[in-house]
């Protein structure tokens, strides 16, 4: 089998979040452009990211690279920039921009402290066959 590579910005998550999952699911439902690539952070280009950027390796979020070489964004930053490829409604949510990064930063850590409380026990499906080419290993 051939490793597949990032021809887009690529979000990493985390594998065994439920509600990583479901946000997942609801970004394939909404997004406009279908240029997100997904990988799981437990995945080996996960691994690979973490290996390359181990400040990474703490930091309770998920990950997005907009394109190779580029800064990561995390946490707020990463789910706005998310937000930004989405539908309307759903890409007024790029209106919490005007929110200090820490005020919005402190309500992502509030949420994904509390995750698998919240959304337990579910595991990431596999995807639909038409947008399975866009999970990355």
């Amino acid at each position: 089998m051939t490793e597949k590579r990032a021809s887009g910005p690529v979000l990493f998550y985390d594998g065994s979040c439920g509600l990583c999952g479901s946000a997942l699911r609801f970004i394939l439902r909404h997004e406009r452009t279908n240029i997100l690539q997904f990988a799981s952070l437990q995945g080996a280009l996960g691994r690979a990211l973490l290996e390359r950027r181990p400040a990474l390796r703490t930091v309770d979020s998920v990950v997005l690279v907009e394109e190779l070489g580029a800064e990561p964004l995390t946490k707020s930053a990463a789910a706005l920039a998310v937000a930004a490829q989405l539908r309307l409604p759903w890409r007024l949510v790029t209106l919490f921009r005007a929110v200090p990064r820490g005020v919005r930063d402190a309500v992502y850590d509030l949420i994904a402290r509390h995750r698998h409380q919240v959304w337990p026990g579910e595991q990431c499906a596999v995807p639909e066959p038409d947008v399975r080419e866009r999970f990355l290993g």
